[in-house]
């Protein structure tokens, strides 16, 4: 999608940098996120989707490091402490690194 091609073109040198620099017992892991609108269960189901298709996506382009790829939902864990964004701000992926 247009979105994720324009976000590539600019980080992914980044993120492939980053993934080549991380400790042995460690990964990078794809982080979802959601409005609470239809309930926690399913924004825990949106989140955890949204940051598969990204780790799926990104497991193309980053090849062989794709193994150092993980993914979790926060749902809309987040949503409380960041009332002061719109909607489509709390729906999005972020990057954590994580001892696996």
């Amino acid at each position: 999608n247009k979105l994720y091609a324009e976000w590539s073109k600019k980080n992914l040198p980044i993120l492939k940098a980053v993934i080549g620099k991380v400790p042995e017992g460690y990964a990078i892991r794809v982080t979802g996120h959601a409005d609470p609108d239809a309930g926690e269960a399913k924004a825990t189901k949106i989140a955890l989707g949204r940051a598969e298709h990204i780790k799926g996506r990104l497991a193309k382009d980053l090849g062989a490091d794709a193994e150092k790829l993980g993914v979790k939902s926060y749902g809309s864990a987040e949503f409380a402490e960041e009332a002061g964004k719109s909607i489509s701000e709390n729906r999005r992926v972020e990057f954590e690194a994580y001892k696996k």
